[in-house]
């Protein structure tokens, strides 16, 4: 397993940045579009603990399915969701959300593990890298839509997240 960890302050209250996250179709803007997302559905009609969403994306032009459940969801602090199905053999994704009145940090927690056994574990550093840049590339789409006054800042990673 591997862990990363990333923190982010918005310049929007809590409640803002929520419901931004509350809608999966805002995923896609937050993704790379070198990975092809596409929101294919989801079980319930509003996004909840239980809910299953299923997306698309493309590694290398190969489309897969991913469907992710929300284990847990605490609304205006938490959500986690896990991979049912997808290209990991574990992906668990906490968000996390700290009122600071007029801004908020944000905080990211991901669990995972590569498929395909000894190929994964010789594969995990570049799949590492690859996590690493598709949270990079959402900083910059949160630090565009939600932090636009402030000047740019390089990503930093917490102490405790490994490089």
């Amino acid at each position: 397993m591997d862990v990363l960890a990333f923190e982010q302050w918005i310049d929007q209250p809590v409640s803002r940045v929520w419901s931004y996250f509350c809608d999966e179709y805002n995923l896609s803007e937050l993704t790379p579009p070198w990975l092809g997302f596409e929101v294919l559905g989801k079980t319930t009609p509003q996004i909840d603990a239980g809910t299953e969403i299923e997306y698309r994306i493309r590694l290398y032009g190969i489309p897969l399915r991913w469907v992710s459940v929300i284990k847990r969801w605490e609304p205006g602090v938490q959500f986690m969701d896990v991979q049912k199905k997808g290209p990991y053999a574990v992906w668990e994704h906490l968000h996390y959300f700290e009122d600071h009145g007029p801004r908020t940090l944000m905080k990211d927690h991901i669990l995972f593990k590569p498929r395909f056994g000894l190929f994964g574990t010789l594969a995990k550093p570049w799949v590492r890298e690859q996590v690493k840049r598709i949270f990079a590339y959402r900083y910059e789409v949160i630090e565009q839509r939600f932090n636009r006054s402030r000047p740019k800042r390089a990503l930093v990673l917490p102490a405790n997240s490994p490089t």
